[in-house]
């Protein structure tokens, strides 16, 4: 510390993304103090909402399940935000059209960019989109832990099984892409030569038997006693798995692979997957950053831990010295290079079936200016500049 505004950091090591463990607020010691390995204490000031920070708005009140209030913060550094008072909503893809459209809401991120949607959207007649290239992509997660996804063929049966093309185009209406590796294709380490996985269920079948997976008596295909059976865990309240579901089990049912969703609130899907690690293949989405080096926490080995973002296991030594090198190298093009070859081998690993990547769409209300939001700063970055104007 050096001062009552100035403080200075050396770091144990040079690494080409140290820069962005400062895009995260420094937490003052005397409020959140904790010992290392035991963030227990963080965790009851948060779920307490006993919460301190210096952030553009201050916390004033918090109904679970519906919404949370704040409030300007007048001693901003950057200044006062225009907007004196933000409730953030609690809302369900089941309500939210009808509140945009009572103007209950002001604002919905993350609106799924379909043809339906944007029937409702216009309808009304003073809501605007903004729309920009997602910087982020859904995909399926395996537990390699399991003896029968620990098999690459397995992997690439399942993933060639699915026509997941098909419902990009069914779900988002043309405004969604497959994409088949961890890096967004608007990054700039975004690789393209790599296996497609196209939809092929013949292809599907045959590595499959060739890998001495049989079809079994009930449709189903087995090896060693064991079948190719599966528990998929994902949330309710979703039209997207609504979507996904006759999908999935109708394709995967023709090469012989059954597959049972187990439906639960998001939360608890979300303990049972990263800190239980007690799954066998589940859905979820990654928002990505700027700097593909962020892949280090959710595929290196060492986030193979219960709470980790690494939750199916992927332990190749490979990946690790790739993730490594990647943090360590400062040449832009090797970088790059680095990132690239990283990609290629996710690919060829499939510890995950990516899904796709889409458009971004913010609705926002017109009485609402100067709301902005891009691939790479979501709209809070500015939010000094937002206002309403009745």
């Amino acid at each position: 510390v050096e001062g009552d505004y100035k403080i200075s950091f050396t770091f144990t090591e040079p690494k080409a993304d140290n820069l962005n463990k400062f895009s995260y607020g420094i937490m003052p010691a005397h409020h959140y103090a904790y010992e290392k390995g035991n963030i227990q204490p963080i965790k009851d000031k948060m779920q307490n909402f006993d919460i301190l920070g210096s952030g553009s708005y201050t916390f004033v009140n918090f109904e679970p399940k519906q919404f949370v209030e704040l409030e300007a913060n007048p001693t901003h550094f950057l200044g006062e935000p225009k907007i004196k008072n933000l409730i953030t909503k609690f809302t369900t893809a089941d309500t939210y059209m009808q509140e945009l459209a009572a103007g209950t809401i002001d604002v919905q991120l993350q609106v799924p960019s379909n043809n339906d949607n944007l029937a409702q959207i216009e309808e009304p007649g003073f809501l605007d989109i903004t729309s920009y290239d997602a910087n982020s992509y859904g995909f399926f997660v395996f537990n390699l832990r399991d003896e029968r996804l620990a098999e690459l063929e397995v992997r690439q049966a399942l993933v060639y099984g699915f026509d997941r093309a098909e419902f990009a185009d069914l779900y988002f209406d043309g405004n969604a892409t497959v994409i088949n590796t961890p890096i967004s294709k608007i990054s700039w380490a975004y690789n393209d030569d790599v296996e497609e996985y196209a939809y092929n269920p013949e292809k599907a079948k045959q590595i499959l038997e060739d890998a001495g997976w049989k079809v079994g008596a009930d449709g189903i295909r087995e090896k060693d006693g064991k079948k190719l059976s599966f528990v998929w865990d994902t949330y309710t309240e979703s039209k997207y798995i609504e979507t996904l579901i006759p999908m999935l089990q109708a394709d995967w049912a023709e090469i012989g692979v059954k597959v049972e969703p187990n439906l639960m609130d998001f939360n608890a899907m979300v303990d049972k997957v990263f800190e239980n690690q007690d799954f066998e293949m589940s859905n979820l989405a990654w928002s990505l950053t700027i700097d593909p080096g962020s892949n280090y926490t959710t595929f290196h080995s060492s986030a193979d831990e219960p709470g980790g973002n690494n939750a199916g296991g992927l332990r190749d030594p490979e990946i690790d010295k790739l993730l490594e090198d990647g943090a360590k190298e400062f040449d832009f093009e090797k970088r790059a290079e680095i990132y690239q070859a990283f990609a290629k081998r996710m690919n060829e690993l499939l510890p995950y079936m990516f899904m796709s990547q889409g458009k971004q769409w913010d609705v926002v209300n017109q009485r609402v200016k100067n709301f902005n939001a891009t691939s790479y700063c979501n709209w809070t970055y500015y939010i000094l500049d937002m206002e309403l104007v009745d």
